[in-house]
């Protein structure tokens, strides 16, 4: 399942050098001057997951693989989209308006940036900082885009009802992270004191940008110097995947340890659709095993042993962390 992220807000407000941070590669341009950002800059990051580590150092210790060619790691992945600063009337084509709201409907979740920051060097698109009346205009603008599109759909065929167009087509209605772009000094603040939604997640971009090739040790270190404990890239995944209603499941096998992503509730089947189309019709059994007790009991023969691995059938629900081995027919 692919995870596609939006990134929107005013032009400055810090989009592009928090995307930068995010793929921690300088390849989106961030710069001084409106609408720097023209085509959608896209990346691909992986979703930092330290139990792929635990599963391989049991396979490791195992020694239930080819020695001269250890499992490799592959972690679930989430694509990033840094969007064309918006403004108002862009649903009237302002700006780069309907460019930018195109790129928008191909998202599964959005993040909104608003910029609390105090900066003389980085020009305003408005005369103050004000993060609630910015927020209220990007998603007035995401509102009227959706009623502009609704009122082309009847155009085009007078019996078109709302329900006939695909959820995905409105804007409004797609998942929404705010994200107030602020100072160090800024990051213990509460989200009311900008007058902000209590959600809201505070980030500075350019520690973000700091944390760019930093070892674990000192990255922590870091974040702890300045009062918090996860990076922007955790949390922004991790309230992704909660807005989503996404999960993460496990193979873990001598070739390979992947962690896969699914919706909250998926059957055995479903799951194993995600691994390959032809797996969910074809499916047949699944071999579970709770990550915990494949920890406990040192991997899948440890685990077998200990009648700690279930065969379950097509009305299995696939839970957080399950390590699967899907049987399917050829």
């Amino acid at each position: 399942m692919n995870l596609k992220v939006g990134i929107i807000g005013l032009p400055n407000v810090g989009k592009s050098t928090l995307f930068n941070a995010l793929v921690q590669k300088a390849q989106a341009e961030s710069a001084n001057y409106l609408f720097c950002t023209i085509e959608p800059n896209t990346g691909i990051v992986q979703v930092p997951d330290n139990k792929l580590y635990d599963l391989l150092d049991v396979i490791l210790k195992s020694k239930s693989y080819n020695l001269n060619s250890p499992p490799q790691v592959v972690p679930a992945t989430v694509e990033f989209v840094d969007i064309a600063g918006l403004v108002k009337n862009a649903h009237k084509g302002e700006g780069l308006g309907n460019q930018f709201l195109g790129h928008i409907r191909s998202v599964n979740v959005i993040v909104l940036v608003l910029r609390v920051f105090e900066s003389s060097n980085i020009t305003l698109v408005e005369n103050d900082i004000d993060p609630k009346r910015d927020m209220e205009t990007i998603l007035t603008e995401l509102e009227l885009a959706d009623l502009q599109l609704e009122e082309k759909g009847k155009t085009k065929n007078k019996k078109i009802t709302e329900v006939a167009l695909s959820i995905k087509d409105y804007l409004s209605k797609k998942p929404l992270i705010v994200v107030a772009n602020c100072d160090e000094n800024q990051l213990n603040n509460s989200p009311s004191d900008f007058g902000l939604p209590k959600d809201t997640l505070l980030i500075n971009a350019q520690l973000e940008t700091d944390l760019i090739g930093v070892d674990e040790n000192e990255k922590k270190d870091l974040l702890n110097s300045v009062g918090i404990k996860e990076s922007g890239l955790n949390q922004l995944i991790n309230i992704a995947y909660q807005k989503l209603g996404l999960m993460t499941f496990y193979t873990a096998g001598p070739k390979e340890i992947r962690a896969w992503t699914t919706k909250v509730g998926s059957s055995a089947p479903q799951a194993a659709g995600v691994i390959h189309t032809d797996f969910e019709k074809n499916f047949i059994r699944a071999e579970i095993i709770s990550f915990n007790d494949y920890i406990k009991y040192n991997g899948e023969s440890g685990s077998k042993k200990a009648g700690k691995m279930r065969l379950e059938g097509k009305d299995y629900i696939i839970k957080e962390d399950d390590i699967c081995y899907f049987r399917v027919s050829s």
